[in-house]
Formats: C-alpha cells, sequence, structure tokens
C-alpha cells in the first residue's frame, strides 16, 4: 500500500464525483463517506479493521444506490473497478467538509490517525466558485442564506487550520482541485490525481471516468436570492482564502 488518501473543502464542492472516479481506479479503494478520520474510535479501532471497513463500504456502494445521485446523476464509471480492485496500491476515504471540521477543530487528531495507520496521508482539496457552492448548499437545506454564509466560511476556516497541518508535517501532502476546471479539462486533471497518488495511467480508464463528468460547470448562484450586502458579505470573505480570492458573483 503506498498512501491513504482523503478529501476536504466544502459540501457540494465536486469531492463526490472526483472520489468515484478515483474508487473506480483498479488499483484505489475510495468509498463514500465512510467517516475514517471523523469517527476513529467510534467505527473503526486498527488499521486492519479501517482497511476492511473501507473495501466493505466500496463494494457496498458500487452494488447500491450509493454511486446515483437523483440531482447530480450517476457517479457510475461503466467497465471500471468501482468496489473492487486489480492490487490495492491506494485507499482512502471522501467526507469532504467532514474530514475538513474534524482536523480543523482537532488537528492533533490527524497525527492520531497517521500513527495508527502508517501511511502517507494524501490529501485532495477541492474547491468550487463559493456563489454556486453557497446556493448549492441552500437548495439541499432548510436555512437561510445568511446562516449557509455563516456556516460555508466556518468551514473555510476549519479548511485553513487542516491545510496548516498538513503543511507542518512531510508525511501529509495536498493537491488542490478548482472544480470549474477540473470538468473543463477531466483526462488532464485525472492525469494529476494518477501522478499525485502514484496510480498508473490508463487510457481507457480516463476515456471511462471523463464520459460520467458534466459537460461544463453547474452555475448555480441565480437559483437563490441575493441582497447586495450579502454578496459583499461573500466577497470579502472570500478575499481571506487564498483559493478563492480570485472569484466574483458575476
Amino acid at each position: 500500500m503506498k498512501s491513504f488518501v482523503s478529501f476536504i473543502g466544502h459540501p457540494r464542492s465536486g469531492h463526490s464525483i472526483i472520489g468515484a472516479l478515483i474508487d473506480a481506479h483498479p488499483n484505489a479503494i475510495v468509498p463514500h463517506e465512510y467517516g475514517a478520520i471523523q469517527k476513529y474510535q467510534k467505527k473503526w479501532h486498527t488499521c486492519d479493521e479501517l482497511f476492511i471497513g473501507l473495501q466493505q463500504q466500496s463494494a457496498h456502494d458500487a452494488a447500491n444506490s450509493h454511486l446515483r445521485n437523483p440531482r447530480s446523476g450517476a457517479y457510475h464509471v461503466p467497465g471500471q473497478w468501482q468496489g473492487t480492485h486489480n492490487g490495492l496500491a491506494v485507499i482512502g476515504d471522501k467526507h469532504g467538509g467532514a474530514t475538513a471540521v474534524a482536523i480543523g477543530t482537532n488537528p492533533s487528531v490527524l497525527d492520531v490517525i497517521y500513527n495508527e495507520i502508517q501511511l502517507p496521508i494524501k490529501f485532495i482539496h477541492v474547491y468550487r466558485h463559493p456563489y454556486d457552492n453557497i446556493a448549492t448548499i441552500k437548495n439541499r437545506h432548510e436555512f437561510s442564506l445568511e446562516k449557509v454564509v455563516s456556516f460555508y466560511f466556518n468551514v473555510c476556516n476549519c479548511i485553513d487550520t487542516t491545510l496548516d497541518k498538513i503543511n507542518s508535517a512531510p508525511q501529509y501532502s495536498v493537491l488542490t482541485i478548482k472544480q470549474e476546471e477540473f470538468v473543463d479539462t477531466t483526462v488532464a486533471h485525472l492525469h494529476r490525481i494518477c501522478d499525485y497518488l502514484e496510480l498508473p495511467p490508463n487510457l481507457g480508464y480516463f476515456q471511462a471516468c471523463s464520459g460520467i463528468v458534466f459537460k461544463s460547470p453547474r452555475v448555480t448562484r441565480d437559483t437563490v436570492t441575493w441582497t447586495e450586502s450579502l454578496k459583499d458579505i461573500v466577497r470579502e470573505r472570500a478575499q481571506r482564502h487564498p483559493y478563492l480570492s480570485s472569484y466574483n458573483y458575476a
């Protein structure tokens, strides 16, 4: 086994599709929202328990509805290796928002996990246009837009703390992916991901994966009602986080 992969970021920012695509690689297992980091000592206690649980969850996802999101379409990659593998090199978990909050509120938990699994932990940070991300979260939950904005930037603070922790030790690393660019150049980004995780590239795998990705990024910011003051609040607070600083509402 070469590494453990985990995701950080906001809900509804594109982690699920990327995790599903990695799970489709013949040498990787990445189930949907197992909760490896945030549920240590609750869902698992030993490395063997974790790895068995992740493989079982991946197989369950592949056999059931977890690979199909009724709003976003299918996460199933035809003809590939979701739920199984052909020689395991990378194992991990896709639960970006919860993982960021778990580490952001208790950074030392990452060292506990590393000491247990004894593998380099490679993070993938996926982010999306903040106005679209906030709008999509709002459309999925019965909260006010103001409350969703507050939640969104609380997660940003947890992401920043998590990134500081990742950058503090050589056994941790992070690959940052802008969701809009991933959608526009999926195959190139899959090459990046495979290089980062040291997974062998495969043209058939790249083609199958790119075939299930949206043809263009989803723009949802106009599906909710923004006040000008709330737009300004998002713009000002986004400037505090380098990965969001280039975005504006237009």
